[in-house]
């Protein structure tokens, strides 16, 4: 038996490409795309995935999760200084303080090709404690923070990768630290104490906006919800160690809503799931002892629920959501470092698995630490960087998490696609991807809570349809009958009247199907992954008013559940995953 994709799936496949071909020059396009649907994926193009879309994907076997050593830091840093992903791929490191907590306006570069660091522009101030965010024209912003005299600044900087040069921009109102938000209307919200302002990239200027009800004086975390609104949770002060606000930037006013469980007073981290739930993890109550509980922010009801317990108490750890809706908690202080003391940094890494709503131990790093960063990388991997290892010494170790596994993600979208029965569908392995879907950037894309494991022996094709007229649909391909046939359709440049399908180029890995007489069959170690196609071009009759989609699923009832529903055609097995 010879390694290929089904016989009769690609004839199929080849016969309705040359009926389209026979009553549209280009195939399975024809109609109108919703207007928001395309800005937004116009977005995802131009100011994020500049280079996303066209970048090659690496082929990644499933495995067991590991740390390993890379390149170390120039300038040893532990609290308050903050890493950013950059659109390039690269992590910006900046400010923080060194050996005796002096601050530092020193900044790096991390680059995951070399897996080195290099100097960039220096800060014009030196600074700790710090707010860092990325802004859509691809500069960061970084505001406030304290000086290396324990002052409170009130000073902003952007910087701009293409020069690698920091710059003033207009000061805040307010001197002192907090949480920033960028939210969707590009504006940036930072709160300190009770107050909050807002950051126009715009004009570089600074306004204040409503004030919280209780203070939140810098030690609170904030999270931007689906709906837009922000959720800020704990802080220092006693009255608000267990309280939790919401800003609507609509109205620019702040509403309480439920209480946590247990109060929060520092270092407890909020990571947004994909089922839109906010989970809070750890931190400490007093200021002394740690805590190991968890619980769950549901935007829905606006109440907390308990949720599995940390196996190992920490504060000042990281949490980081993984491309395969996993959370990965690492380091922290904690008991469990063997020092009796609360404030011994860890090196124990878990996992929180959303659907059971456990935690399970994964491998440790390498180096204990705590008050380091953790940024997700374009590869899937996690970045932890600095920190303190013990006794507040710092360190210019770095170091990387691989899950093992890289898992495709599954979104759906029909508000942006009203006329289409079903909807539309995108599939991606790409964590930069995956973050800015799940940001709503892109448009009403909402994930469907099904995924299928990456890696194998063969590449797949992707294609987009036109930037111009559209429409936006995706189409995933292991044939190289299907992948040539539509490269070979294709004109370049492209037409800016006529659909067609673009080559984006080779994408994650799956495993070829073995050809059999019942037709292709998965080996062991894998599983079948269907095609469900919505007959905007049928075998028989006219064109159907909507655009083409397709739907891959490793569970067969989501193909018959579209075919029943929808009156989609089940293409059958396409390509095998990793089980």
């Amino acid at each position: 038996m010879v390694p290929m994709k089904s016989t009769h799936v690609s004839n199929r496949f080849f016969a309705r490409a040359e009926k389209e071909q026979r009553m549209n020059p280009h195939p399975r396009f024809s109609g109108t795309l919703p207007t928001r649907a395309w800005l937004g994926f116009v977005s995802l193009v131009t100011t994020t995935l500049m280079v996303c879309l066209l970048a090659s994907a690496t082929t990644v076997v499933a495995g067991e999760s590991t740390w390993s050593a890379t390149g170390s830091l120039g300038t040893a840093r532990y609290g308050g200084h903050t890493a950013t992903s950059l659109a390039n791929g690269k992590v910006l490191l900046v400010g923080g303080c060194y050996p005796g907590c002096s601050t530092t306006g020193s900044a790096e570069l991390y680059d995951l090709a070399t897996g080195t660091w290099s100097y960039t522009g220096n800060l014009n101030t030196d600074r700790a404690w710090h707010s860092a965010t990325l802004l859509p024209n691809g500069k960061v912003l970084v505001a406030g923070g304290w000086d290396n005299n324990a002052r409170p600044l009130n000073s902003a900087e952007l910087y701009d990768p293409t020069t690698g040069t920091w710059s003033y921009t207009g000061d805040r109102n307010t001197a002192g630290g907090g949480p920033a938000t960028l939210l969707p209307n590009s504006k940036v919200l930072v709160m300190w104490g009770n107050s909050a302002e807002l950051y126009d990239p715009g004009t570089g200027t600074w306004r204040s906006t409503g004030n919280l009800n209780k203070a939140h004086s810098g030690s609170g975390v904030a999270t931007l919800l689906p709906n837009g609104k922000v959720l800020v949770v704990g802080d220092t002060s006693v009255a608000a160690r267990n309280s939790a606000e919401l800003y609507d930037p609509a109205t620019e006013t702040w509403s309480v809503t439920g209480n946590l469980n247990t109060g929060r007073w520092y270092g407890h981290t909020a990571t947004l799931l994909p089922n839109g739930k906010v989970l809070v993890a750890g931190g400490s109550f007093d200021g002394d002892d740690v805590l190991e509980s968890a619980e769950l922010y549901d935007p829905v009801t606006g109440t907390w629920s308990e949720t599995g317990d940390l196996n190992e108490d920490r504060g000042n750890h990281t949490a980081t959501l993984l491309p395969n809706g996993k959370v990965l908690v690492a380091g922290g202080y904690g008991y469990g470092n063997g020092s009796g003391s609360a404030w011994g940094s860890l090196n124990s890494a878990e996992l929180y698995n959303p659907d059971t709503e456990n935690w399970s131990v994964t491998r440790s790093m390498n180096t204990a630490r705590a008050e380091h960063a953790a940024t997700l990388l374009a590869n899937g991997e996690v970045l932890g960087a600095g920190g303190d290892i013990g006794g507040q010494t710092t360190t210019t170790s770095a170091e990387l998490f691989d899950s093992g596994t890289t898992i495709v993600v599954e979104y759906q979208n029909t508000q942006d696609f009203p006329d289409s029965p079903g909807g539309h569908f995108f599939y991606t392995e790409d964590p930069v991807e995956v973050a800015i879907v799940d940001s709503g950037i892109a448009g009403h894309f909402m994930r469907t809570h099904r995924t299928f494991n990456a890696g194998g022996t063969k590449q797949l094709c992707r294609f987009y349809g036109s930037v111009v007229p559209g429409p936006n649909s995706h189409f995933y391909t292991l044939s190289d009958q299907e992948c040539g046939l539509l490269k070979a359709m294709q004109k370049v440049p492209t037409p800016i009247d006529v659909q067609q399908w673009n080559y984006e180029g080779m994408r994650f890995s799956e495993v070829p199907p073995l050809m059999s007489d019942a037709g292709p069959v998965c080996t062991a170690g894998t599983v079948p992954v269907y095609r469900a196609y919505n007959n905007a071009y049928p075998p028989i009759g006219p064109k159907n008013p909507w655009d083409s989609a397709h739907r891959y699923s490793a569970d067969h009832a989501d193909i018959q559940e579209m075919v029943a529903q929808f009156g989609w055609t089940d293409e059958g097995i396409v390509f095998c995953s990793l089980q």
